[in-house]
């Protein structure tokens, strides 16, 4: 499949940077080909984010809930086409794809519990002083997938962040572009304002310079330690905050 470019501010643009190509590891038969973003493309991204970020975050709860639940509707309504993305992206067979797919779907309800429970504002009032604790967004974060759970992981970064009231920039692993531009076409379908969910593909370059650019105020992926020291050395240089997830543990470190 042909790529369809990077996805900016609500529309599909052509990326800058070098070809490349991923292949299916079941048939050896490409799955998709095209172009990485490079820095123009990320900083189109970042500018159009960034852009959103503010109405975004003053849109009440029920609003972006409603957003959530839109996409899981387009998903479902996609859900053969997502599996086969999978499958041709991982090798998996469809049933595993299949349960993958229904984690995806199965994430929505558990944002919408766990931002309701761990999130709601607390005001306290004793000896006449009043506590308060309140939460705000990060605004722009950055999502690195990995391509084993090219669906699941990234998607139980992004509805959580998107949620909250942050916008974001997506980049799918380079060995699973298809499963990327799947993922973004169903957030297109769902009517999220331009420039809330972004997504840029490519490899390590496109990802550092998203990563390390001025503008990403946090950097989620999911990885081991090797990995994870490689982030918070690039993204010392900038004050983003970096999330990884490894076997279901997250760890954050602040720059």
């Amino acid at each position: 499949m042909s790529s369809l470019g990077c996805f900016i501010n609500g529309n599909w643009m052509p990326a800058h940077g070098l070809a490349f190509a991923a292949i299916d590891p079941t048939t050896g038969e490409e799955s998709w080909s095209g172009k990485a973003a490079d820095h123009r493309d990320i900083e189109a991204a970042v500018n159009a984010a960034r852009d959103a970020a503010e109405d975004w975050a003053q849109k009440p709860f029920s609003e972006r809930a409603d957003h959530l639940n839109a996409f899981g509707e387009q998903l479902k309504s996609a859900r053969s086409d997502f599996v086969a993305a999978i499958c041709r992206s991982t090798g998996k067979p469809r049933w595993e794809a299949g349960t993958e797919v229904d984690a995806m779907l199965g994430k929505i309800p558990l944002s919408l519990r766990a931002e309701q429970e761990r999130r709601a504002p607390v005001v306290v009032e004793a000896a006449g002083v009043v506590s308060a604790t309140r939460y705000k967004p990060h605004g722009v974060v950055a999502v690195l997938g990995p391509f084993n759970f090219p669906g699941h992981l990234p998607n139980g970064h992004i509805l959580p962040a998107l949620l909250a009231g942050n916008t974001v920039i997506y980049k799918p692993s380079e060995q699973a572009p298809l499963v990327g531009q799947a993922y973004a076409h169903l957030w297109e379908r769902a009517g999220l304002s331009a420039g809330v969910f972004n997504m840029v593909q490519g490899g390590r370059d496109t990802g550092q310079m998203l990563s390390t650019h001025p503008g990403i105020d946090g950097l989620f992926f999911t990885g081991s330690s090797r990995p994870d020291v490689r982030w918070h050395k690039l993204t010392s240089r900038t004050r983003a905050r970096s999330w990884r997830w490894r076997w279901g543990e997250q760890s954050a470190s602040r720059s």
